[in-house]
């Protein structure tokens, strides 16, 4: 059975304030983005490219400062990942 629009509570699909602010700012309180960020870089490069993952991470480099919050961690992980492996050879 279909609920109708008119039963369906009006704050559905949307974010509290206080995480919109917090998901807007994308502060360390949004842990989700930030582990999908690790594990990308650390399946990619190991344990180096956690380290490099943290220095991309914190001064969001070129396009990572206009990705979205969880975009632009797996972007940084992604980059980490791949930097360390082609530095290493």
């Amino acid at each position: 059975m279909e609920k109708s629009q008119s039963s369906l509570p009006k704050t559905l699909g949307k974010v509290p304030s206080e995480l919109k602010e917090v998901y807007e700012r994308d502060g360390v309180e949004l842990v989700a983005d930030e582990i999908r960020g690790k594990e990308i870089a650390q399946y990619l490069g190991g344990t180096l490219a956690l380290f490099e993952f943290y220095r991309c991470d914190r001064n969001k480099y070129g396009i990572l400062k206009e990705l979205p919050p969880f975009l632009d961690d797996a972007i940084a992980g992604l980059l980490s990942g791949i930097m360390v492996r082609l530095f290493q050879k």
